[in-house]
């Protein structure tokens, strides 16, 4: 136990110590507004893509394909509890602030965190199941959460967006190689490996650009904030964790359907907050909080998982 503690606490420690890179590179404006989303971009557009590539591109095993099928149903379970409860928890008088917390205690930093997390723990194994979660985030980002910040889901559902984006394509052409035991071209494969260690770096000095923008002052003041953070990093992998025990669900599926719940608010609750024309400084300000605190919840709640799901 106090071996799986300090793995896991090396691995957020590592993300954290990324983090402030970015906060320091922002508070010293070495990177500005435009920069950010630039680097958001590549890690969004090559980087992530490139590690979903990566991990299903291994032979086809039945074992492996079951878990992959077994993963998506628990995500798309979680995901419907989770609307749920933040229907019936968050419920701020300001539609517009209602919408951006409830969207941070759904939607985790799945790509960015979860990933390179799953990889060091449980390895190829952990990033193949991993990278299904990444593909229902994009769905579930621009169908449910879209419309749940489009102002009561007023606007038009981007479908293409929803299934034309570089975390399902990559999903799907990774898919592929595995059902049909395919190898990328040694040319292609060579660039996919390139690009692959750039997930992380990229993704947390994002998040600590964004860091750098938010005023805890006005964090700490919001029970709108303190619910979706109470939400999101402990009490959905709680609850998931309970579930899985009860249904007899073990190993490394189970664990990466806990690791991707317990993660914080994803990066995009602020790129959606901008685009929907929501409160993006309520946005930073929250996605800030849960990752500060996901440095002390997700070592703790991913050693007490690895008990009864392993």
């Amino acid at each position: 136990m106090a071996e799986n503690f300090i793995c896991v606490t090396q691995q957020i420690l590592l993300l954290a110590a990324i983090i402030l890179v970015g906060f320091a590179l922002s508070k010293a404006n070495l990177i500005s507004a435009e920069g950010e989303n630039a680097i958001s971009a590549l890690a969004m557009y090559v980087a992530t893509p490139a590690v979903v590539i990566s991990a299903l591109q291994r032979p086809f095993e039945a074992i492996l394909w079951m878990g992959l099928k077994q993963t998506a149903l628990i995500v798309i379970l979680t995901f419907a509890v989770m609307v749920t409860v933040t229907k019936l928890t968050i419920r701020h008088a300001d539609i517009g602030y209602r919408s951006v917390m409830r969207f941070a205690a759904i939607f985790a930093n799945v790509g960015f965190m979860c990933l390179p997390l799953v990889k060091a723990l449980y390895g190829k194994t952990g990033g193949f199941y991993c990278s299904v979660v990444v593909a229902l985030f994009n769905i579930e980002t621009w169908t449910y959460g879209y419309a749940l910040m489009s102002s009561v889901g007023g606007g038009k559902l981007p479908l293409k967006k929803a299934f034309l984006n570089p975390g399902v394509l990559s999903t799907l052409v990774g898919a592929l190689l595995f059902l049909t035991s395919t190898s990328l071209p040694a040319a292609v494969d060579a660039v996919v490996d390139a690009f692959s260690p750039l997930n992380t770096p990229l993704g947390m000095i994002v998040i600590g650009c964004r860091m750098a923008h938010s005023d805890p002052r006005i964090v700490l003041k919001s029970a709108a904030v303190w619910i979706s953070t109470i939400e999101r990093p402990v009490v959905f992998p709680l609850l998931l964790v309970l579930a899985l025990h009860l249904t007899g669900i073990r190993g490394v599926v189970a664990m990466v359907a806990m690791i991707t719940t317990c993660a914080p608010a994803a990066s995009v609750t602020t790129m959606m907050a901008v685009f929907c024309r929501h409160d993006e400084a309520a946005a930073a300000n929250v996605v800030s909080l849960q990752t500060a605190l996901s440095a002390l919840t997700m070592p703790l709640l991913i050693t007490l998982g690895q008990k009864p799901l392993m």
